[in-house]
């Protein structure tokens, strides 16, 4: 029983990379769209008075095309400062934050940390988040989303998303 217990392991592992290797199952769709000025921002200071961890910021936007500036969808979400970091005289948070991009089809939930200016909306510099799930076309997605500051205040939004077949 002892000799039989490490082949019925490595037999089992050997199962399940084989089956965590194929992505034959899965198709790719790669777009981006930007999220346009003209949000809705509500903030809620929590913890101490001013901007410090625990504050909440609850948001939406509209998305457009970025060739042609034609809505797309919308995108809601919500963060929550963590930290505060000071160096250099400056002051930077950081935010954890849920993100729901609803798009022709369905919808799709990123979720990450990212940092900025306690002052500004959108991201210091360009954060990759976590593609969490989707409905509709998207049912089942992973990937990731790249949101990246653009002229205006406004984001960037490239997605790179694995979906089943």
């Amino acid at each position: 029983m002892h000799r039989l217990l490490p082949l019925l392991l490595i037999a089992f592992l050997a199962t399940g990379l084989a089956a965590c290797g194929d992505d034959e199952d899965e198709k790719t769709e790669k777009f981006t769209v930007d999220s346009k000025v003209g949000r809705t921002l509500v903030l809620e200071d929590n913890g101490r008075r001013g901007n410090s961890p625990g504050d909440e910021r609850v948001f939406t936007q509209n998305l457009v095309d970025p060739e042609s500036g034609d809505p797309v969808g919308r995108l809601d979400g919500t963060v929550t400062v963590t930290a505060q970091q000071r160096s250099a005289g400056r002051v930077n948070e950081y935010r954890v934050g849920t993100i729901q991009f609803t798009l022709d089809g369905g919808t799709l939930v990123s979720s990450g940390v990212y940092i900025a200016d306690p002052e500004s909306f959108v991201p210091n510099q360009g954060v990759k988040r976590p593609i969490v799930g989707g409905t509709g076309k998207y049912k089942g997605a992973s990937g990731e989303v790249t949101q990246r500051p653009i002229a205006g205040g406004e984001i960037g939004n490239a997605f790179d998303i694995r979906l089943p077949d």
